[in-house]
């Protein structure tokens, strides 16, 4: 079982930022630093938040 450790938290921001900090936690596990900012982006994170899709195809990109 993989364990998470307090270098691969993201906090979120506001609530919006729900799924792309936990992706942000996973690419970290993963070695990969992104911004949440630009995590958004490719997840298209609008208003209401971020879709599922949006996550997946996210992550697919890495």
């Amino acid at each position: 079982m993989m364990k998470f450790k307090k270098k691969h938290y993201t906090p979120q921001v506001d609530e919006m930022d729900c799924g792309v900090a936990a992706l942000s936690m996973i690419l970290k596990f993963y070695g990969f630093e992104h911004t949440l900012a630009s995590l958004r982006v490719v997840a298209r994170t609008d208003m209401e938040g971020t879709a599922a899709l949006g996550i997946k195809r996210a992550a697919e990109q890495f």
